[in-house]
């Protein structure tokens, strides 16, 4: 189709990119092996990644491995292999996926430096990073020159409905998984046309043989290790949006499923009309951003975010939506049917017949409101809140909250609904408020 056409057109690499990209990795990678060879628990060092397969959009980064012999000691591997990231990249920070590895810059490029395992077989890995030079060959042997731009295409669809990408901020379609499923479907619009009709449980095959079975919303079974799926990062969320999108689009295409219109944030008077319209109330938890990287921050977020809903929720303050943002604090959104409840809570006990209900007479009898009395067979007793107030259960009931790891003995501010509609807030709240997906703005 020419729409698809002028799209790759406008997504593919211009020359001057290729020829930049093309420098930068030969100079990096002979860098990188002058210094690895010279050790002899190395054996090889590969290109890998989207530049490997030359199926990037935009600028890349570049994923360098270097690939030790399996018979080397953990030690050793990170010690040679972070020695060499960090003298390579002068810039340079260190990240941790099972191991840790280098990520910096070179040449104005994000490089990632990562020591890896070299095994002959997925099945004899040793960490998980060691199987993605098995990704990267598998793509190179079956994906056809002329389907790159295929991958672009998709690539691009994905970024502009905000699904792309696997790390724990987005939740998305990997790099990996975007190459295989071209491989799979032969074109964008092919993928589109099947994922248009996937249900929850979806799964997807390079064969007809047996798999393993996943609980997630999409299973892709990796062609180079079966006991692995590929979506295992897809949230059913992203899931939900991909098929939706994939319906919309091949109903109706438009440029801004690849090219969004930026959301701006919501403004004070438009929060505002939003709460008087609705009558919800919202409350906000703030803390330091944890430290550490984003991989490992924002699942203990999600984490902590849940445990104060359930503080919320066992207050009987309804949480209908939440949202959080990560800068240079961490601001966690609550989206509440209300923030005050009545004086007191109705705790309903058990049958007047059963053995057990002369110890819930005794334990509420002079300590609630009134007396026991019994409704439908059963005893109920009315009971005081100790907070009717969602700010106050907050202050006062923190403690009581399950909290990721990241976020244990740090100090966390409540800020009240009457605070969070006056400034200063407006980024999460467009988050939390503005439910349009990416294309429709």
């Amino acid at each position: 189709m020419r729409f698809e056409e002028d799209l790759i057109e406008r997504i593919r690499p211009d020359a001057a990119l290729v020829a930049k990209v093309s420098s930068t990795t030969i100079s990096l990678m002979a860098l990188i092996r002058d210094m690895a060879m010279a050790h002899h628990e190395v054996v090889d060092v590969r290109l890998v990644g989207s530049v490997a397969k030359e199926t990037y959009v935009g600028r890349p980064d570049i994923d360098v491995f270097i690939l030790f012999l399996k018979e080397t000691p953990r030690s050793t591997l990170e010690k040679i292999g972070l020695g060499i990231g960090r003298e390579v990249l002068p810039l340079y920070e260190e990240r941790y996926a099972e191991h840790p590895y280098i990520h910096g810059t070179f040449d104005s490029f994000e490089v990632d430096i990562v020591p890896c395992y070299h095994i002959d077989d997925p099945s004899q890995l040793i960490s998980a990073v060691d199987r993605t030079p098995f990704h990267t060959k598998y793509v190179l042997d079956h994906l056809l020159s002329e389907q790159r731009d295929q991958v672009r295409l998709l690539k691009q669809f994905l970024k502009g409905t905000r699904a792309y990408g696997a790390e724990a901020r987005v939740q998305g379609f990997s790099g990996y998984l975007s190459e295989l499923l071209i491989i799979k479907f032969k074109t964008f619009r092919k993928v589109l046309e099947a994922s248009s009709r996937w249900n929850f449980g979806t799964k997807v095959t390079m064969t007809n043989g047996p798999s393993a079975k996943f609980p997630s919303p999409l299973v892709f079974i990796d062609p180079v290790d079966e006991t692995r799926n590929v979506a295992s990062a897809l949230s059913v969320e992203q899931f939900a949006k991909f098929v939706y999108a994939s319906q919309e689009f091949l109903a109706s295409p438009d440029e801004r499923f690849f090219f969004p219109l930026e959301r701006s944030d919501m403004g004070q008077d438009a929060i505002k009309r939003y709460f008087d319209q609705t009558g919800f109330k919202v409350v906000i938890v703030s803390s330091p951003r944890p430290t550490g990287i984003d991989d490992n921050i924002y699942p203990q977020t999600r984490k902590t975010m849940e445990g104060i809903r359930t503080v919320l929720e066992q207050g009987d303050f309804h949480v209908l939506d939440k949202n959080f943002e990560i800068g240079r604090e961490t601001r966690m959104a609550f989206l509440l049917m209300t923030n005050e409840v009545s004086q007191c809570h109705k705790h309903v006990g058990p049958p007047v017949w059963m053995d057990n209900s002369d110890v819930f007479l005794d334990r509420w009898r002079g300590h609630c409101v009134g007396e026991p009395y019994i409704e439908g067979g059963r005893w109920v007793a009315l009971i005081r809140r100790n907070h009717t107030g969602a700010h106050d259960l907050l202050v006062k009931e923190m403690a009581k909250a399950s909290i990721g790891s990241s976020f244990k003995g740090m100090e966390f501010s409540v800020i009240p609904h009457e605070q969070v509609i006056s400034g200063g807030y407006e980024s999460v709240l467009t988050e939390l408020l503005d439910k349009r997906l990416p294309w429709t703005i």
